[in-house]
C-alpha cells in the first residue's frame, strides 16, 4: 500500500514505475532484470507452479485482494496472461512426462493411448451425439430465429418460403 492506503500498482515494477519517492520498484515484469537487481515476477510465478495463484498473490503482494486489483488493470493483465499461458504449458508438459513413465508400466494402456492420440490437444471432432438438452435448446433458438424472420418478412410484405408462415 502507498502512504494514502491505496494498493501500489505501477510503482511496483521497474518497467512501469515513475520512480516515486519512497516507492522504489520491487519487481521486474521481464524474465530477467536487465540491471540484475530485482526479482522477476515472471520467474516467481512460473516456478511456484500455482495455477490457483493464491500462494503467488500472498507471497508477492501480501494479499489476494491486491493481486486481483492488479489483474483488473489492462497493462498488468497483458503480463499476467502471458505468465498464465506459460504456466499452463509447463504444467501440461510435466503431466505428459509423468504419463510417459506411467505408459511404460503394467496397466499403462490408457496413458499410452492418451499420448498416442495427443489427448492434451483436446477432443475436437470426437465429441459424439449432442445431449437432449442441447438439441431442445437448438430447436428453440432456431424457432425464435424463424419467428423473427417471419415477422420481418411479413412487415416488409414478403412471402416466407421455408418457414411456418406463408401468404
Amino acid at each position: 500500500m502507498d502512504s494514502v492506503g491505496r494498493f501500489r500498482t505501477q510503482s511496483l515494477f521497474r518497467e512501469t514505475s515513475y520512480q516515486v519517492k519512497d516507492h522504489d520498484p520491487i519487481y521486474t515484469l521481464k524474465e530477467v532484470d536487465p540491471q540484475g537487481k530485482l526479482p522477476s515476477l515472471w520467474k516467481i510465478y512460473v516456478e511456484l507452479n500455482d495455477p490457483t495463484e493464491y500462494e503467488f498473490a500472498k507471497l508477492c503482494f501480501g494479499s489476494w485482494r491486491h493481486f486481483r486489483h492488479l489483474c483488473t488493470l489492462r497493462w498488468f493483465s497483458d503480463y499476467i496472461n502471458q505468465y498464465r499461458d506459460e504456466l499452463q504449458v509447463k504444467l501440461q508438459c510435466e503431466g505428459i512426462q509423468r504419463l510417459k513413465g506411467h505408459a511404460q508400466e503394467k496397466g499403462g494402456t490408457p496413458a499410452a493411448k492418451y499420448l498416442a492420440e495427443a489427448g492434451w490437444k483436446g477432443t475436437k471432432g470426437k465429441r459424439g451425439r449432442p445431449s437432449t438438452e442441447e438439441i431442445l435448446g437448438e430447436k428453440k433458438r432456431l424457432a425464435l430465429i424463424d419467428e423473427e424472420v417471419g415477422e420481418d418478412a411479413q412487415r416488409m410484405g414478403l412471402q416466407v418460403i421455408n418457414g411456418d408462415k406463408s401468404d
